[in-house]
Parts: C-alpha cells; structure tokens; sequence
C-alpha cells in the first residue's frame, strides 16, 4: 500500500489544479466536477489509470497495481478533489483577504475588520494584490513573499479541515457496520468505481458491448457538441436545459419559474442505478413543490416562493432523514457503547478502526474545534451548535447518498443554508457578538450548500473496500495526510493560477450579508422555525407511513431533494432513468435488468471521460470548450 499512497500524493497537484483550472477560474467557461455526487475528474484518472495497468500487467506484471492500491489511490483523489472544490478551499481562501481588499469608505467594511480573527484572514495589501489583480507583475522572488504572507492562515485552517475530516471519517466507521452490513443499503454511486477498480487491469469491464454501446453515444453527444462550441457551423445536439418555465407567462402558473429541461447522460445514467421508488420521490416531490408555489400564489397564501422557506424545509428534511436513521439503529448504536464501556460481545477487530478509538477521536476532534472557535472569537455554546448542526447534515448527507445515490445534492434554493445562516435566522442576530457573527461568515468557506461533501465519499470508499474484501485498515492514516496535503495543494493551485491569471472566484456574498448582520440587526425568524420543523416532521411522518404500508412509494429523501437548485438540473434526466427501468422491470424483470445495467454505466463513463477531456483542452490551450455540465 506504500506506493499506492505515494502515487496517489503525486497526483494530488495535478488533480488540484485540474479542479482550481476548471471550477475557479470561469474566464474561458467552466464544469463544477465537485458538485456531482461522483467526481468526473477522479473517475478520469481512475480510467487512465486501469488501462495504464492493463498494459503494465503484460509488459511486467510484478509492477502492476492491485485493486486494493487502485482503491486507496480513488479514496486520495476523492478528499483531495473535495479539499480542492468550489465549496471549501475555493470558497475559503477567497473569503481570507476579500473583506481587506475590497473595503472602501462607501461600504464601511472596516468597521468589521477588528471582529474577524488576524492569524485566519491575510491582510497585507501586496500579498492580495498578486491574487485579485491580473495586472499585477512580480518576479518569482516576490510570488515567494506573497506566498508566505498568505501561509500561515492557509495552514491553521488546513490543520482546521484535517480534524474536520478525519471526525466524519471515524462518524463513518461508527455507522458502516449498520448501513452496510444490518441495513445492506445500496450504495449507487459506488457502482462505477466498483467495476473499474475491481478487476484491476483486466478490461473485462471495457469488452463488454454494453458498456461500449453506451459510452459510445455519450462520447458522440459530447464530441458533436465540442466541435459545435468551436466551430457554430456544426449544429449541436441540445442535452443542456431549455427552460420551460418562460411559457407559463400568467398568474399563477409563472410561479413555477425556472423549469428546465435536461438530458445529461451521465444522470441517466446514475438515475438508472438509483432503486425505482426513490427515483420516482425525486422527481414527483420535484413536481410538487413547483405545483405548491403554485397553489401558494392561487390561493394568496405564498406570493413568492420566499414565503415557503425552501432553505429551511430542506434543512428540517435532513434532520428529519438522520433522526429516522440514528433510531433506526439504535439498539446497535447502544451495543456499540455497550462494547466501548463494558466489553460486549460487539467485536471491532475487522473494523478500519476500534470503536474505542473512532469515539474517542470523535470527542477528541469535537472539543478541538469548539477550541478553535472560542480562540476565533466565537462564543462557546454557538460553536457547540454549529458543529452539532454540521455533522447532522454530513452524516444525513451520508446516508442521502448511501441509500439513494443521488447524483446531486444541496442546501441550496432560494440562497445558501447551513448551520451559520440557520443560527442567525433562529436566534436572530442581536444575541451574538460582532466576533461571533464574524467568525460564522468565515465558516461560510466550508459550509456554502453541501453540494460537495466528503463523508459520504469516505463510506462508499469503506464499502468498495467491503465489496471487494480488501484491507481498509490504510483508511485512518491516510485521511489525515489526504486532507492536510490536499488542502495545502489546494491553496497552491489557487494561488498560482491568480498569479497567472485574473482571480473570478467570488465569497458570494458573505461580507454583505456580515454587513447586514452588524449594521441591520434583527430578531428570531419565527416563521423560519416553524418551516424547519415542518421539514422535519413532514419527512419523519412519510417514512412512518412507508414504515406500515409497503404500497406507499414517497420516501422522504426525495422531499429533502426536491427544493435544491440542482435538482432543477436533474429532475427530468431522473424521470427519464425511472421511466427506463419501469419498462424494462415490467417486461423484462430482473434479468433484463441486469443486462441493461452496463449500458447506463457505459453513458456515465463516456460523459465522464469525453466530457472531461474538454475541460482538460481549455487548460492545456486556453481556449474555451465545450461544458458537459452546468
């Protein structure tokens, strides 16, 4: 496994500056791999990869990698992609000199620079200049300078994500057992990576006439539509979304708003991998709540779709969706601790980790954080709040994705919702001090709307280990190194490429809404509250009812989906995939099914590889390309 980890560290740089060239810097178009529940970038690699070892294993089989290095090598590429994407170092590091550089005396932002923490914001002037400013010329002598200006307060926040990450890592080990082996969920997403890693260079997977059938129409689409964006004379095939929201003009139909249509085939793809009846709750709960607004405007009750508190319902459904799981298992839960405090019958031994251990970490890593929040300035009993929040959404994410393999998620509708905006909205922002408010806006870099999230590709790392029965006692140590390195990489592409091109990443309005905070305070969002519980208890409710009534198909997972921003780019591609495997199911059954099964991998495999490569052409030269995505 050494050289597994050692190969999978070189590529770290690389992958990192794929995601940085291909997400942050937008000048020349852009795809957002991070915000897909399987990141295209690793699952490119992972291919290259394969074929790589298929030729090595004729040539010197000795050097050939195994499944087992494959795997660790993925399970790198995945936290690094994560450390990398828009949602943490991107959003991060533009939030460290954002509030400095772009304060002027209009906007009074230098009334809150003494309440945001000086050991984790940059602050010098030259330093940000190199980063915001394309016109800026230094030699390397000075990029050097600059670069250590920014490094202390890019090594205390990666130290920060480490122990963020390796928590949700030993949450994972803590719960595998129950939502892998007692529940035997499905785990979709996984089903790719499962197929190409597992056989390791043997291209069995490749030679099926499936898997060939269905890359070869998603390779075509993307092929069509690459030359197309070069050269306009070439018509293109239309996948990406035509609103048809523009055609419900009168009241109260144009409450819908924005409807797209899609045909992404890798959704298709990974829509026909999801189990039917959550498929089918994903786009009927989608088609719900457009027809909510709806009756909202007709009857006078909503006039905007602010009114139902998308944000809130969404969070409400995720604490539902963890409460029905955590009671789901709870009596292996107290085994758990049972084993822990009086050595119970629970063994851990093929464990990637002890449960002694994974607790002890847990509780470890917590209080570390708290700590490192109350040094920030943030009151105690908030930081205690925030992260209990934080992991509530992590591992409801993590059994989001364990269970239904959505191939997006997110807080995300009508603005962004997590832990720091739910905070300030309940308790109102009069109850905080400016630090506190402060520090919540810099926590704003890790925690924008959960579309790209690591813990749930830490368990289905742990169950491609398990399918495959390979060692994943690897696992603990190599999260700790992933991460930290990961997002010291992270910071590294961001910064050279600012160096050499315009910075367009943007803290989307973070310090506004700090702004807001400190200068417009206000009270407890009562109504907020009550949409929150609504969520929760409307989602607990459903899976009662599915609980007694096997005919009833609305599982609440798709409710929690339903109002996200992505699933509006997903809905119909999800239709399609249920509609697909109806039919076969009813007139062909499970036999047909699983033939048709690595026609759709195939589709994923071939947006992934074809799609990706056009991302990879505007970065080698510097043109814009094609986007299969977004």
């Amino acid at each position: 496994m050494h050289r597994a980890i050692i190969f999978g560290f070189l590529l770290i740089p690389a992958n990192a500056y794929w995601v940085i060239q291909t997400e942050f810097l937008r000048d020349y178009g852009f795809t957002i791999p991070t915000c897909i529940s399987l990141f295209f970038n690793v699952v490119y690699i992972i291919c290259i990869l394969v074929l790589f070892n298929a030729f090595i294993k004729k040539v010197y089989p000795k050097l050939a990698l195994r499944s087992g290095e494959l795997l660790l090598i993925y399970y790198i590429l995945c936290i690094s992609s994560f450390m990398a994407g828009e949602e943490v170092m991107q959003t991060l590091v533009s939030l460290l000199g954002h509030a400095f550089w772009y304060a002027t005396p209009e906007n009074e932002w230098q009334a809150f620079h003494a309440y945001l923490p000086e050991w984790l914001t940059v602050r010098d002037k030259s330093a940000l200049e190199v980063f915001y400013e394309s016109e800026a010329t230094v030699n390397l002598t000075q990029y050097a300078e600059h670069f250590k200006s920014w490094l202390p307060a890019v090594l205390a926040w990666s130290v920060f994500l480490t122990v963020l990450v390796f928590v949700m890592y030993c949450l994972n080990v803590i719960l595998r057992k129950q939502w892998m082996d007692n529940e035997r969920l499905t785990y979709p997403v996984v089903r790719l990576p499962l197929e190409l890693i597992k056989d390791a260079g043997s291209l069995e997977f490749f030679r099926n006439k499936a898997v060939l059938a269905g890359f070869g129409i998603a390779a075509l689409i993307n092929l069509i539509n690459g030359f197309s964006f070069l050269y306009p004379v070439i018509p293109s095939i239309p996948i990406k979304y035509q609103d048809i929201g523009q055609f419900f003009t009168e009241k109260p139909w144009d409450a819908v708003g924005w409807v797209p249509v899609s045909f992404y085939p890798f959704v298709i793809g990974l829509g026909f991998l999801i189990p039917l009846e959550l498929s089918f709750s994903c786009w009927f709960f989608y088609v719900f709540y457009k027809m909510l607004l709806v009756f909202g405007t007709a009857t006078g009750l909503a006039q905007s779709e602010v009114a139902f508190h998308p944000n809130e319902q969404i969070l409400g459904a995720y604490i539902g969706v963890l409460v029905i799981a955590l009671w789901n298992c709870r009596r292996y839960l107290v085994g758990i601790l049972s084993h822990i405090f009086h050595q119970s019958s629970v063994r851990d031994k093929d464990e990637p980790m002890g449960y002694r251990t994974a607790l002890s970490v847990v509780i470890i890593g917590f209080a570390f954080l708290i700590a490192f929040s109350v040094m920030a300035g943030m009151a105690l009993w908030v930081a205690v709040l925030f992260f209990v929040l934080y992991f509530a959404i992590s591992m409801s994410i993590t059994r989001l994705r364990a269970e239904l393999g959505a191939p997006v998620h997110d807080t995300w509708s009508i603005g962004s919702t997590g832990p720091d905006t739910f905070i300030a909205g309940t308790f109102g922002t009069r109850r905080f001090s400016p630090e506190t408010l402060g520090m919540l806006t810099l926590y704003y870099g890790f925690n924008m709307d959960h579309r790209s999230h690591v813990m749930p590709h830490q368990l289905e790392s742990l169950k491609v280990a398990d399918a495959l029965n390979l060692n994943w006692k690897w696992f603990g140590a190599t999260t700790i190194m992933a991460s930290l390195f990961g997002s010291i990489a992270a910071f590294w592409a961001i910064f050279h490429s600012c160096y050499k091109l315009e910075f367009l990443g943007r803290p989307y309005g973070a310090f506004e809404r700090l702004q807001g905070w400190l200068f417009y305070p206000s009270g407890p969002d009562l109504s907020g509250l009550g949409f929150f519980g609504f969520g929760a208890i409307l989602t607990i409710m459903l899976m009662a009812i599915r609980s007694r009534f096997i005919w009833f198909h609305f599982h609440p997972l798709g409710y929690a989906l339903a109002p996200g921003w992505t699933m509006n780019l997903i809905w119909f591609p999800l239709f399609i995939s249920w509609g697909a495997k109806l039919l076969i199911l009813r007139y062909g059954g499970l036999k047909a099914l699983r033939q048709f099964m690595p026609f759709f991998l195939g589709l994923i495999l071939g947006d992934f590889i074809v799609g990706g490569s056009w991302t990879l052409v505007k970065i080698f030269l510097g043109i814009p390309t094609y986007s299969f995505w977004i």
